[in-house]
């Protein structure tokens, strides 16, 4: 809840490319921390995690629901990101279990691969919306 609460409270002074920045780069330090093989980096790590996915999902959010105006694309990526939230502290820790640096990477890469995906979502919304209300981009 505290990472919903820091985005709802930063949502209007923060910049949508700005909060999805942070909550990425917050995930890939929790997720860097949780490879570590130490008790106190790991527990940080899962701090981390749990403050920075609900403080990047209002901000992924926020830029769908400015793509797609009927909610149809929101409305199933909310039911992806709650079956994310719900199975995905038991499939992390079951990858996990297996000590493989190499899932962790691969999740890094993962993450990697979605953060670009967003800014040039981000980037194309943006480009669009001035089009369509006769603005200058």
């Amino acid at each position: 809840m505290a990472g919903s609460a820091l985005a709802g409270l930063s949502g209007r002074k923060l910049p949508l490319r700005t909060g999805i920045l942070i909550g990425y780069g917050t995930l890939a330090l929790a997720i860097a921390l949780l490879g570590l093989k130490m008790a106190i980096p790991f527990v940080l790590g899962v701090i981390f995690f749990k403050l920075a996915w609900p403080f990047l999902l209002p901000f992924v959010l926020l830029l769908l629901g400015k793509l797609d105006r009927q909610g149809e694309i929101s409305a199933e990526f909310s039911f992806l990101a709650g079956a994310g939230l719900s199975l995905g502290p038991a499939i992390g820790g079951w990858l996990l279990s297996w000590g493989s640096s190499v899932l962790i990477v691969g999740s890094l890469m993962g993450m990697g691969a979605s953060s670009i995906c967003l800014f040039v979502l981000e980037k194309n919304v943006r480009t669009f919306a001035g089009k369509e209300c006769g603005a200058t981009v």
